[in-house]
């Protein structure tokens, strides 16, 4: 992208600073991340182009995350902030429709991409507590869905069972062990489905993408310091919360790993992440909620190892692949994730039960 124009739309939020550099941040795969330097202090600023090939009505974002922030900072909050251009608007819209934002930037900040240590588990599954903790008393009709039905287990079921049906022999018989996988455990979904209709799992301010990368750790202290990459804020389950930094910190291998072998689930980290998030949350969740974590994880790991397979099924549409059957091993690692998880399960669901 030209670097003048990045420069332009970032001077829009900084009237009357002059900008010395505008560079390449970050490693997202989603937005267009800048950061910005200013020649008047030593402070940083955070430039985003929000990617609508992803976020289909980038308004909503920005409405959700100014909704959230606004919240945290009645709550003497502040680490986080956005700003705001002349006309007191918290993005630019630029000539091809793209939307702009801008944070502040967080000094002797971290975040790690790897579970190096069982404390980082613990300090990002308590930032992701905490953020919960603070948002219990929004309203959650307030907050639209930028990515309606994200983690919709059922509709993936259902896109699947499409799938498979017009799919080519070849690729059928290469995952015929994962297509039955999946199959027999659809009862996760019905289960998690039926509480969620009746009630029983109440509808809180969710993140919906609890990796490790999105919450910011003091450089020295290894505290957390706040959650962030927020676009996927909106209503949901403390359930994909939970479950999503199961499937992401416990495995210690890549998602893409060739070898599914070497996959399986870190009872330590799983322990650690499990006493963070729940140091915020213990008084806060209902039983049913407490009772089914475990079932959260379950659900998490199946339906982003069953979007893998799916993409496979249809000849790699939505995943970006390196080579052939990419988004098959990456299907076989969840699953093996997901097999190791049932067979301790009850080890587990206690280890989850020993911090209420």
């Amino acid at each position: 992208m030209d670097n003048k124009r990045v420069i332009e739309i970032a001077s829009l939020f900084l009237p009357n600073k002059y900008i010395i550099s505008a560079k390449s941040y970050g490693g997202g795969h989603i937005n267009d991340t800048f950061l910005i330097e200013i020649a008047e202090s030593d402070k940083k600023f955070i430039l985003q182009k929000i990617n609508k090939n992803i976020f289909k009505t980038p308004e909503h974002v920005v409405h959700n995350i100014e909704l959230y922030l606004n919240h945290l900072h009645q709550k003497n909050e502040f680490q986080l902030k956005t700003f705001k251009t002349s006309d007191e608007k918290p993005y630019v819209i630029d000539e091809n429709g793209d939307f702009w934002r801008m944070y502040n930037y967080i000094e002797n900040s971290i975040s790690y991409f790897v579970i190096e240590k069982e404390e980082h588990a613990f300090q990002a599954a308590k930032a992701f507590g905490k953020m919960q903790r603070l948002c219990l008393d929004l309203n959650t009709n307030d907050f639209f869905d930028p990515i309606p039905d994200f983690h919709d287990l059922n509709k993936r079921y259902l896109k699947f069972d499409k799938v498979l049906e017009l799919s080519k022999k070849e690729r059928r018989q290469n995952a015929e062990k994962e297509i039955l996988f999946v199959q027999d455990q659809r009862k996760i979904s019905d289960l998690i489905t039926d509480l969620t209709n009746s009630g029983e799992l109440p509808i809180r301010i969710t993140h919906n993408d609890t990796k490790l990368n999105n919450v910011l750790l003091n450089a020295e202290t290894g505290e957390g310091i706040c959650v962030i990459d927020l676009d996927t804020l909106m209503p949901g389950l403390v359930l994909y919360d939970f479950g999503d930094m199961v499937r992401t910190f416990t495995s210690p291998v890549p998602e893409d790993e060739k070898d599914s072998s070497k996959v399986f689930l870190r009872k330590e980290v799983f322990s650690a992440l499990s006493r963070g998030y729940l140091s915020e949350l213990t008084n806060v969740l209902t039983k049913t909620e407490k009772d089914q974590l475990i079932n959260g994880a379950k659900y998490m790991i199946l339906i982003i190892g069953l979007r893998f397979l799916t993409d496979y099924l249809e000849n790699d549409v939505y995943f970006k692949t390196a080579y052939d059957d990419h988004n098959l091993v990456r299907a076989r690692n969840q699953f093996a994730l997901l097999a190791d998880l049932l067979k301790n399960e009850k080890e587990l669901k206690n280890i989850i039960e020993s911090y209420f």
